[in-house]
């Protein structure tokens, strides 16, 4: 069987939606059905996911941002230059938001569209009802393709994307625990600190249009939004791990100690790929107790002392790391 690239198979369901939209304005003599047409055509996206989320917020924001500003027409005297300066106002806004916020900018769109037939012809209620009909029956034909002609699942990719996140954590712990690390190497570790911060933020946003997928998956949303929020607390302990380190010299008499749960910890965090990646579903993580009790009873023989608090401070960081990859892997 021929497999195509998800841009191809958009195309393709970008094209269907068009000659459905079509086809349904020629049996029932749509008289606008050019709304419905530039619906379906503009809301088939990357995923099935988006595409359903920008139908349903395009069909909401259509009613709301059509009857604002078609009261506003009304309740407004009827001047050109009024309405061309709310037309003018309306492209600026859509424009301005259309990368912030998509459910914004449509909004902004459809009050674009009310000022734009007041300016080229009329404007009342009755066109406005025909605006939303039109706008449901575009939502429907593209959430419609992309669930049923080749479809592309934003979920299926989650596995690559989970690899990558845990990859780039277990590159930082393994540098973080290097000796001798130079000037310019601490800054590239807490530049990937914080790239790393910003990934788990596009890996929520992300998210969003995944629980959309959800809904009509055997995937459980609430181990999705489980598995999210502790990827968000574990990016929070490796982030705070790497700060602490810049600053904590470990004595050599525990180093083979702090070593030995290093090394426990990128075990774990490799338990936890291979988990969620599907490789391996039966690994167990370790347990880093009685290590973790072992250098705690030394380090409490040494007295307090700043360099024995940081030593503390990295070992909390580490062990809430494998805490969090071992309650992911228990309970997903």
């Amino acid at each position: 069987m021929i497999e195509f690239k998800n841009t191809t198979k958009i195309a393709i369901q970008a094209a269907t939606a068009v000659a459905i939209a079509e086809s349904l304005a020629f049996i029932f003599s749509l008289e606008r059905s050019y709304w419905a047409t530039l619906t379906a055509l503009f809301l088939v996206s990357q995923t099935w996911g988006e595409s359903f989320k920008k139908s349903i917020e395009r069909i909401v924001m259509t009613i709301i941002g059509g009857s604002v500003g078609t009261l506003l027409y009304l309740f407004l005297p009827h001047n050109q230059t009024i309405v061309f300066a709310m037309l003018i106002s309306a492209i600026f806004f859509s424009i301005y938001f259309i990368e912030i916020s998509y459910l914004t900018a449509t909004f902004f769109i459809t009050f674009f569209v009310v000022f734009l037939f007041a300016l080229i012809g009329q404007w009342n209620f009755i066109i406005l009802k025909e605006r939303i009909f039109e706008t449901m029956i575009g939502a429907g034909i593209a959430t419609s393709v992309s669930y049923f002609v080749f479809p592309v699942y934003g979920h299926r990719s989650l596995p690559d994307l989970f690899d990558s996140f845990i990859n780039k954590i277990i590159t930082l712990v393994i540098d973080i625990s290097q000796d001798n690390i130079s000037k310019e190497q601490r800054l590239e570790i807490a530049k990937e600190s914080g790239n790393l911060s910003r990934e788990q933020i596009q890996l929520r946003r992300q998210a969003t249009l995944i629980n959309y997928e959800l809904i009509f998956s055997f995937y459980s949303k609430k181990k999705f939004d489980f598995l999210l929020s502790n990827l968000a607390l574990l990016t929070h302990y490796v982030t705070s791990l790497v700060e602490t380190a810049e600053k904590t010299k470990i004595s050599p008499e525990y180093k083979p100690y702090f070593e030995v749960i290093t090394n426990t910890t990128v075990s774990n965090l490799k338990s936890l790929k291979y988990h969620l990646n599907k490789t391996n579903e039966n690994i167990k993580p370790i347990n880093i107790t009685p290590i973790k009790k072992e250098i705690i009873a030394m380090l409490n023989k040494k007295g307090i002392n700043n360099d024995l608090i940081e030593n503390y401070s990295y070992l909390y960081f580490l062990d809430k790391i494998n805490s969090i990859a071992s309650n992911i892997i228990q309970n997903q």
